[in-house]
This record gives C-alpha cells, structure tokens and sequence, in this order.
C-alpha cells in the first residue's frame, strides 16, 4: 500500500509571484464570433426580448409551447432578471426561431384608431 503524504507537506504556490495568466481563445470559438459579427446579428437575449415584447398578450400561450414557466417569462421580459440562464433563452430563441415574426404597430401595418 503507497504511503499517503500528509496535506501539510505540499509546498504552496505563491500566485502573485507568477505574473498575469493569459486566456487563450480556441480558434473555433473566435471563428464563430468573427461570423456573428460579420454577419451583424443580434444577439439571442436581444432577440428573444424584442420577440416577448411583439407577442405581449400571448405570454401564456408561449410558456405552455416553448416549455418556459410563465412566471420566468414574466420577470425576463420585466427587466427582473438581468442575466438569465442560458438554457433558458435557447429554448425562448428557439421558440421564436421557428414561428414567423408578427408584424408591429411601429411599422405601420397594424391597426390605427
């Protein structure tokens, strides 16, 4: 059986000492921004934002389809949550992606009074 070493015995690395750690980028990763970018897309939270916000009145209808709890859908579109899940927007994105966008008020092709 091996001799187990007590914790006290390992020496401790002094980080400060080391300099500043450098964060490498995988190319695949910097490939796929550099896309995104080229191709001015806008980001999911944006898009799922301004989608929640064309369909207002049917938040319910979109909980029960994309499998989104209303209440969460609520508090996203209300600023509450700032930075929510990333699992959680997918789902919203890919709700959205796949129903085509309602047309608004703001383009003139709504009703007027």
């Amino acid at each position: 059986m091996p001799e187990i070493i007590p914790h006290k015995e390992f020496p401790m690395r002094n980080l400060s000492e080391r300099g500043k750690f450098r964060i490498r980028k995988s190319p695949g990763l910097t490939f796929l921004m550099d896309e995104a970018m080229k191709a001015n897309r806008e980001p999911m939270l944006d898009t799922v934002l301004r989608r929640l916000n064309q369909e207002k009145g049917d938040w319910p209808r979109v909980a029960d389809e994309s499998a989104v709890p209303y209440q969460t859908i609520t508090k996203i579109a209300g600023g509450f949550v700032r930075n929510p899940r990333i699992l959680t927007v997918q789902a919203l994105f890919d709700y959205f992606d796949g129903r085509p966008e309602q047309a608004s008020a703001a383009n003139g092709s709504g009703p007027t009074h």
